[in-house]
């Protein structure tokens, strides 16, 4: 009896989980279809010397990557958290209702922490291509992400995908 009441609940979840997937695709369907464009354009410096990395910049960075498709845990207020570290500054940002909130600092329960210099971020947001050039930079060495958070948790929160579109691998193979 146990067993039919666990498998129920399994199924359960999975069709809500389903849903989730399914609406998050029609809304960004509905938006491309109606010209909605949710990134922010922002203004590069001239040189990557002398390139202080802005929180628009990151936020615009974490767009680009797909991370506002992140989201809470099913019946949890704990939003995804991502820290970004540069040579110089960190960042931590916050997705919350598929709003990218990035703020100066560091924060102490991210899920990920990326570490990377400044001149990759310009260079990426410069790049034709942001997630392509993400993409190498993770392979050649100049980008690292760390996991921080549990594997459970980074899938309830769907980084599943944003991590496979970042570094060609499943989280699983990883971590």
């Amino acid at each position: 009896m146990l067993v039919i009441i666990i498998v129920v609940v399994i199924v359960i979840l999975l069709g809500f989980m389903g849903g989730l997937i399914y609406s998050n695709i029609n809304k960004d369907a509905s938006n491309a279809e109606s010209g909605i464009k949710e990134s922010v354009e922002i203004e590069l410096p001239s040189t990557i010397s002398e390139s202080i990395i802005s929180t628009q910049q990151i936020t615009s960075l974490l767009q680009r990557l797909g991370a506002s498709s992140l989201h809470n845990p099913l019946f949890s207020k704990d939003t995804p958290k991502i820290e970004i570290e540069t040579e110089d500054a960190s960042f931590y940002s916050e997705i919350v209702k598929g709003s990218i909130i990035t703020k100066k600092g560091s924060i102490s329960n991210e899920d990920i922490r990326i570490v990377t210099t400044n001149e990759e971020i310009i260079n990426a947001l410069e790049s034709d291509n942001t997630l392509e050039y993400i993409k190498s930079s993770v392979i050649e060495g100049k980008t690292s992400i760390e996991q921080v958070a549990s594997t459970y948790t980074l899938y309830s929160k769907g980084y599943l995908s944003l991590y496979k579109s970042v570094t060609g691998q499943s989280i699983f193979d990883v971590f």
